[in-house]
Protein backbone atom coordinates (compact mmCIF):
# COMPACT_ATOMS: atom_id res chain seq x y z
CA UNK A 1 0.00 0.00 0.00
CA UNK A 2 1.09 3.96 -0.15
CA UNK A 3 -0.47 6.65 1.50
CA UNK A 4 0.02 10.25 0.22
CA UNK A 5 -0.06 13.15 2.25
CA UNK A 6 -1.86 16.29 -0.23
CA UNK A 7 -2.56 19.61 -0.63
CA UNK A 8 -4.58 21.84 -2.99
CA UNK A 9 -1.95 24.63 -3.87
CA UNK A 10 -4.88 27.57 -4.56
CA UNK A 11 -7.21 26.19 -1.53
CA UNK A 12 -4.71 25.14 0.72
CA UNK A 13 -7.14 22.08 1.39
CA UNK A 14 -5.22 18.61 2.56
CA UNK A 15 -6.16 15.33 1.37
CA UNK A 16 -4.85 11.57 1.78
CA UNK A 17 -4.43 9.49 -1.06
CA UNK A 18 -4.39 5.62 -0.59
CA UNK A 19 -3.40 3.27 -2.97
CA UNK A 20 -3.32 -0.54 -1.73
CA UNK A 21 -2.43 -3.78 -3.70
CA UNK A 22 -4.86 -6.77 -3.49
CA UNK A 23 -2.95 -9.39 -5.91
CA UNK A 24 -5.03 -12.59 -4.74
CA UNK A 25 -8.77 -10.78 -4.51
CA UNK A 26 -11.37 -12.59 -5.73
CA UNK A 27 -12.68 -11.93 -8.86
CA UNK A 28 -16.32 -11.40 -7.72
CA UNK A 29 -15.01 -9.23 -4.63
CA UNK A 30 -14.66 -5.33 -4.73
CA UNK A 31 -13.31 -3.86 -1.73
CA UNK A 32 -14.97 -2.00 0.62
CA UNK A 33 -14.18 1.02 3.33
CA UNK A 34 -15.50 2.99 6.23
CA UNK A 35 -15.04 5.61 8.61
CA UNK A 36 -14.75 4.62 12.61
CA UNK A 37 -14.54 6.47 15.47
CA UNK A 38 -12.27 5.90 18.12
CA UNK A 39 -14.62 4.82 20.21
CA UNK A 40 -15.91 2.33 18.09
CA UNK A 41 -12.33 0.53 18.04
CA UNK A 42 -10.82 -1.84 20.90
CA UNK A 43 -7.23 -1.90 19.86
CA UNK A 44 -5.91 1.73 21.53
CA UNK A 45 -7.36 3.81 24.38
CA UNK A 46 -9.90 6.28 22.94
CA UNK A 47 -8.45 9.75 21.46
CA UNK A 48 -10.96 11.94 19.81
CA UNK A 49 -8.62 13.44 17.94
CA UNK A 50 -8.12 10.70 15.26
CA UNK A 51 -10.43 8.41 13.38
CA UNK A 52 -9.96 5.03 11.71
CA UNK A 53 -9.97 4.92 8.05
CA UNK A 54 -10.99 0.52 7.54
CA UNK A 55 -10.65 -1.10 4.59
CA UNK A 56 -11.59 -4.32 3.41
CA UNK A 57 -11.29 -7.19 0.96
CA UNK A 58 -11.39 -11.15 0.98
CA UNK A 59 -9.50 -12.89 1.84
CA UNK A 60 -7.32 -10.25 3.26
CA UNK A 61 -7.47 -8.84 6.85
CA UNK A 62 -9.11 -5.43 7.05
CA UNK A 63 -6.85 -2.56 7.41
CA UNK A 64 -6.81 0.18 9.38
CA UNK A 65 -5.34 3.57 8.90
CA UNK A 66 -5.44 6.29 11.30
CA UNK A 67 -5.69 9.47 10.46
CA UNK A 68 -6.82 13.09 11.68
CA UNK A 69 -10.64 13.21 13.29
CA UNK A 70 -11.30 16.28 11.15
CA UNK A 71 -14.73 16.35 9.14
CA UNK A 72 -14.33 14.84 5.60
CA UNK A 73 -15.54 16.71 2.88
CA UNK A 74 -17.84 14.48 0.49
CA UNK A 75 -18.36 17.00 -2.44
CA UNK A 76 -18.06 16.01 -5.97
CA UNK A 77 -14.23 15.59 -7.05
CA UNK A 78 -13.32 15.34 -3.21
CA UNK A 79 -14.22 11.65 -2.18
CA UNK A 80 -13.95 9.45 -4.66
CA UNK A 81 -13.05 5.73 -5.04
CA UNK A 82 -11.58 3.55 -8.02
CA UNK A 83 -11.25 -0.35 -8.04
CA UNK A 84 -8.51 -1.56 -11.22
CA UNK A 85 -9.88 -4.91 -11.91
CA UNK A 86 -6.72 -5.66 -14.40
CA UNK A 87 -3.80 -4.43 -11.92
CA UNK A 88 -5.99 -5.39 -8.72
CA UNK A 89 -5.54 -1.63 -7.21
CA UNK A 90 -7.81 0.11 -5.20
CA UNK A 91 -7.86 3.57 -4.76
CA UNK A 92 -9.53 5.96 -2.27
CA UNK A 93 -8.52 9.98 -1.66
CA UNK A 94 -10.63 12.08 0.55
CA UNK A 95 -10.05 15.88 1.31
CA UNK A 96 -10.63 17.41 4.95
CA UNK A 97 -13.25 20.21 5.05
CA UNK A 98 -11.07 23.60 5.44
CA UNK A 99 -11.53 24.94 8.53
CA UNK A 100 -13.29 28.18 9.17
CA UNK A 101 -11.23 31.12 10.73
CA UNK A 102 -12.70 31.98 14.05
CA UNK A 103 -15.79 34.71 12.73
CA UNK A 104 -14.65 38.22 14.83
CA UNK A 105 -17.20 38.33 17.92
CA UNK A 106 -20.03 40.80 16.99
CA UNK A 107 -19.33 43.69 19.55
CA UNK A 108 -21.98 46.18 19.86
CA UNK A 109 -20.79 49.61 19.53
CA UNK A 110 -19.66 51.44 22.50
CA UNK A 111 -20.99 54.70 23.66
CA UNK A 112 -20.48 57.81 21.86
CA UNK A 113 -17.06 59.53 22.96
CA UNK A 114 -17.66 62.64 25.50
CA UNK A 115 -16.18 65.73 24.88
CA UNK A 116 -15.00 66.80 28.41
CA UNK A 117 -15.40 70.33 29.79
CA UNK A 118 -12.68 72.75 29.79
CA UNK A 119 -10.47 72.99 32.88
CA UNK A 120 -11.99 75.40 35.69
CA UNK A 121 -10.22 78.30 36.52
CA UNK A 122 -7.47 78.54 38.55
CA UNK A 123 -8.04 78.32 42.21
CA UNK A 124 -5.72 79.92 44.57
CA UNK A 125 -3.18 80.09 42.35
CA UNK A 126 -2.57 76.67 41.71
CA UNK A 127 -3.86 75.10 38.57
CA UNK A 128 -6.05 72.16 39.06
CA UNK A 129 -4.26 68.40 38.45
CA UNK A 130 -4.60 67.26 34.74
CA UNK A 131 -7.52 64.72 33.57
CA UNK A 132 -6.38 61.26 33.79
CA UNK A 133 -5.58 59.92 30.28
CA UNK A 134 -8.11 57.99 28.61
CA UNK A 135 -6.01 54.63 28.50
CA UNK A 136 -5.96 54.18 32.18
CA UNK A 137 -5.38 50.91 32.57
CA UNK A 138 -8.26 48.92 34.36
CA UNK A 139 -7.62 48.12 38.44
CA UNK A 140 -5.66 45.07 38.29
CA UNK A 141 -7.29 41.78 39.60
CA UNK A 142 -7.80 40.03 42.91
CA UNK A 143 -6.41 43.37 44.63
CA UNK A 144 -2.93 43.83 43.66
CA UNK A 145 -1.24 47.01 43.09
CA UNK A 146 -0.38 48.92 39.83
CA UNK A 147 3.40 50.27 39.39
CA UNK A 148 3.70 53.63 39.73
CA UNK A 149 2.58 55.04 35.98
CA UNK A 150 5.59 57.08 34.86
CA UNK A 151 4.73 60.79 35.10
CA UNK A 152 3.61 62.66 32.06
CA UNK A 153 5.31 66.36 33.01
CA UNK A 154 5.62 67.75 36.16
CA UNK A 155 2.96 67.08 39.22
CA UNK A 156 1.69 70.31 40.79
CA UNK A 157 1.85 70.59 44.68
CA UNK A 158 -1.17 69.40 46.43
CA UNK A 159 -2.94 72.26 47.18
CA UNK A 160 -2.42 74.03 50.78
CA UNK A 161 -5.93 74.88 52.18
CA UNK A 162 -6.88 77.82 53.50
CA UNK A 163 -5.53 78.54 57.59
CA UNK A 164 -8.06 79.96 59.75
CA UNK A 165 -7.62 82.46 62.40
CA UNK A 166 -7.22 80.65 65.68
CA UNK A 167 -10.41 81.41 67.37
CA UNK A 168 -10.63 84.01 70.82
CA UNK A 169 -9.97 82.72 73.70
CA UNK A 170 -8.44 78.77 72.18
CA UNK A 171 -4.33 79.19 72.27
CA UNK A 172 -2.70 77.84 69.43
CA UNK A 173 -1.96 74.15 69.04
CA UNK A 174 1.47 73.04 70.76
CA UNK A 175 4.02 70.88 69.07
CA UNK A 176 3.77 67.23 69.33
CA UNK A 177 6.38 65.63 71.72
CA UNK A 178 9.30 64.41 70.28
CA UNK A 179 8.80 60.52 69.98
CA UNK A 180 5.38 61.46 68.45
CA UNK A 181 5.63 63.62 65.92
CA UNK A 182 7.83 62.06 62.36
CA UNK A 183 11.26 62.88 62.50
CA UNK A 184 11.96 66.03 60.48
CA UNK A 185 14.36 66.46 56.92
CA UNK A 186 17.15 67.53 58.90
CA UNK A 187 16.92 64.51 61.43
CA UNK A 188 18.37 61.44 60.29
CA UNK A 189 16.92 58.09 60.65
CA UNK A 190 17.47 56.07 63.44
CA UNK A 191 17.98 59.41 65.59
CA UNK A 192 16.46 60.88 68.33
CA UNK A 193 16.21 64.42 68.45
CA UNK A 194 17.33 65.83 72.10
CA UNK A 195 14.56 66.78 74.54
CA UNK A 196 12.52 69.93 74.16
CA UNK A 197 14.34 72.83 76.97
CA UNK A 198 11.99 72.46 80.28
CA UNK A 199 10.65 76.13 80.92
Amino acid sequence: FAVTKQRDPETGQQSLLFQIDYPEIAESIMPRHRFMSAYEQRIEPPDRRWQYLLMAAEPYETIAFKVPSREIDKAEGKFWTHWNRETKQFFLQFHFKMEKPPAPPNLPPGPPTVKRPPPPPLMNGMPPRPPLPDSMPPPPPGGMTLPPMPPTGPVPPPPVPPQLPPAPGVPPPAPLPPMMRPPLPTEGPGTIPPPPPSN
